[in-house]
C-alpha cells in the first residue's frame, strides 16, 4: 500500500512548519473506498459511485507479525449489498479521513479483482489491509 500524494504533502508540512498539526488524529475513524481501476496517488480516479457503495469504516493495530511496525485492519471490513444490476470489478482500494469526502491517506491493489454485483457485498478479511510503516535510519554525512 502506497501514502496518497496529499497525505506525504501533509505529513511534510506537519515535519518542516512548526504549529501545524499533525495530519490525521490517531483517535480518528478512517474508511476504505473501492475503486475500478489505479486510483492515482490522489486517490482521484475510478471509485465506485452509486449502486448503494459507500466507503466504509476500518479499524487499523499493529500487525500479528513478530517484529513489524506495520498496521493491518483488526476487524472485517464489509461494505453494503450492490443495489444495481451494473457489475463492478473491483481492483484497487483507498483509505480516507472521512466517509464521503476527507483526505486521501493511503491506496493500493486488492490481491484478485472483486466482482461487485447487485445483492452482493465486498468483505475485506481481518489482517488483509496493511499500511506499510517504513522504518529506516537515516543517512547522515558530516
Amino acid at each position: 500500500m502506497a501514502f496518497s500524494e496529499q497525505f506525504a504533502i501533509d505529513i511534510q508540512e506537519y515535519l518542516s512548519s512548526p504549529g501545524v498539526d499533525m495530519p490525521i488524529n490517531p483517535a480518528s475513524s478512517l474508511f476504505v473506498g473501492l475503486h475500478t481501476s489505479d486510483p492515482t496517488p490522489n486517490c482521484s480516479q475510478s471509485e465506485l459511485v452509486g449502486l448503494g457503495y459507500i466507503r466504509t469504516a476500518v479499524v487499523f493495530g499493529p500487525q500479528t507479525t513478530a517484529n513489524s511496525k506495520d498496521l493491518e485492519n483488526i476487524a472485517p471490513v464489509i461494505f453494503p449489498p450492490a443495489t444495481d444490476n451494473s457489475p463492478s470489478s473491483v481492483t484497487y482500494y483507498s483509505i480516507w479521513t472521512d466517509q464521503t469526502v476527507g483526505e486521501p491517506i493511503a491506496y493500493g491493489v486488492l490481491d484478485a479483482p472483486v466482482n461487485w454485483t447487485s445483492g452482493a457485498s465486498v468483505a475485506i478479511a481481518t489482517g488483509l489491509l496493511r499500511l506499510e510503516l517504513l522504518i529506516k535510519p537515516a543517512n547522515c554525512t558530516i
